[in-house]
């Protein structure tokens, strides 16, 4: 397979987890020598779409999270939605990495937006970040039409959609 990036070559690593509540994945990764990677996580059994919500403040930074590439991502609290695209990827991680995933996403939407859209984009990172240290908390909601992610803690809300 090409690198979109530089056309070189790309390395395929694929590996198994078996993640607590949610069972068998496969992620795969593709790399490439100048620097390019795109991370995908396939469950192993079919899935039922579902809606995940956590209420989340300093003790739900740590919960383990599995977001597929077909995951919508909202932060009602915060005005975020992050909707999936050609480069979305899949990943293993916790709330924090979601939060600072959203936050490097805001950081360059500020960096290239408009006078009105940086003012926006800075007052939304400072709640933000006042979530990341504790001073505040937000709903962070996972919805995925494939079911292929979840918020692994028996505190999350989840319906079927």
């Amino acid at each position: 397979m090409e690198c979109p990036a530089c056309g070189g070559a790309l390395t395929l690593i694929t590996e198994t987890y078996d993640i607590p509540y949610f069972g068998m994945v496969l992620q795969s990764t593709f790399v490439c020598s100048c620097g390019y990677r795109f991370v995908d996580i396939f469950p192993f059994e079919e899935k039922v779409p579902m809606r995940y919500s956590l209420s989340v403040g300093e003790d739900a930074l740590c919960v383990r999270v599995v977001k597929s590439s077909t995951c919508v991502i909202e932060i009602p609290e915060l005005g975020v939605r992050v909707d999936p695209g050609p480069a979305s990827e899949g990943v293993v991680t916790n709330i924090e990495g979601i939060l600072r995933r959203v936050e490097s996403a805001l950081k360059t939407a500020i960096r290239w937006g408009d006078h009105e859209q940086k003012k926006k984009g800075k007052k939304i990172l400072k709640k933000l970040v006042n979530v990341l240290e504790g001073k505040d908390a937000v709903t962070v909601i996972l919805e995925d039409s494939r079911g292929f992610s979840c918020i692994v803690s028996e505190k999350a809300v989840v319906d079927a959609l």
